[in-house]
This record gives structure tokens, sequence and C-alpha cells, in this order.
């Protein structure tokens, strides 16, 4: 009987690779492991933060914007939600938005945690950005994330509308341009 653990494979490939190319091998899959948690960890919100300043209860916010006499500035998102995250990392932080966000009584709402408030605003998208009176009355609202200047223009034509202001794309005036 012939012993085929050690035998010589006559093709040219060995049955076991070298130390050297199992260990490479090894730290290889270990740092995708590490990669795929890091991306895992920035995608899934952990350690997700409200903006400073910003409400998370509606009602209450609706409170304050009554006493104060501003609008309220209602983002919805989720902690899944890419477009969310980097609306809040790079977006709201900027100083211009910080300081137009000053007129108005913030409000960040997690669609996954409070889905009978989203429900009642026709959430369909995230993130979705209303402005409304304190009594509800949405004055405008976006879906989708935006850039900085966009979303300054979408803050000021919402500040100024009459409240029959419903924005789909932040650079079209829809009081004076048609949709398409």
């Amino acid at each position: 009987m012939v012993d085929t653990s050690k035998t010589e494979r006559t093709d040219g490939l060995s049955p076991e690779p070298p130390r050297a190319a199992r260990r490479t091998r090894t730290w290889a899959v270990l740092l995708l492991l590490a990669l795929g948690l890091s991306v895992l960890y920035l995608v899934t919100g952990r350690g997700r933060a409200t903006p400073a300043g910003w409400l998370t209860d509606l009602d209450q916010a609706r409170r304050q914007a009554a006493e104060s006499g501003r609008l309220l500035f209602v983002e919805f998102g989720a902690a899944w939600c890419v477009p969310c995250r980097l609306m809040e990392q790079e977006v709201f932080p900027n100083p211009r938005v910080r300081e137009a966000l000053k007129l108005f009584v913030t409000v960040h709402v997690d669609a996954d945690a409070q889905p009978a408030t989203a429900a009642r605003y026709h959430i369909e998208g995230l993130p979705t950005m209303i402005v409304m009176d304190h009594q509800g009355t949405v004055r405008a609202r976006w879906s989708g994330g935006l850039p900085v200047d966009e979303l300054l223009r979408f803050l000021q034509r919402a500040s100024e509308s009459d409240g029959a202001l419903r924005t789909d794309e932040p650079n079209r005036d829809p009081q004076t341009e048609p949709r398409p």
C-alpha cells in the first residue's frame, strides 16, 4: 500500500502552501475583516449622536416653536442611512448652515425609532427634511441629501414661503417655475 499523504504532486502545485504564504493570507483576511467591521460601524451609525442643540421629540419641539415664534426644521433619518450620516458629518456642522438653522427649532427624528411620526409625515425616503410651523403645517419638504449651498437655499425659500411651498428640487423656485 502506498502512503499518499506524503507523496509529492507532479503538477508543480504543492498540496499545502508554504508557511509564509499561509501567514500572509491570514493577515489579509484579518485586515479585510477589520476593514469590513469599520465600514459596518460607520454605516450602521454606532455612536451616532443627534447634533448638539437638536431636539428628538417633535411634540416638545412644536411647543418650543409656538413659544418662540420660530419654524421647525425636522430631519428624518436613520442610523443605517449613509446620506443621513453624510449630512450630519459634513453639512449640518458647516458654520453657514449652523447660523441659518438658528432661525429654526431643529429636530432630528429617527424614522426607525419613531415609525408613527415618520408615517404621519409620509416619509418614504431618507433623509427627508421638513420645514413646518408649530401647528404641524408643512411649508417645505425635501427628500435626499443636499450640499451646503442647496440646503441654505431650501431653508431660505421655506422661511419666506406662506405655507404653500413644496419643494422637490432645491434649485427650482416652485412658485415661479412650473414643474416639469
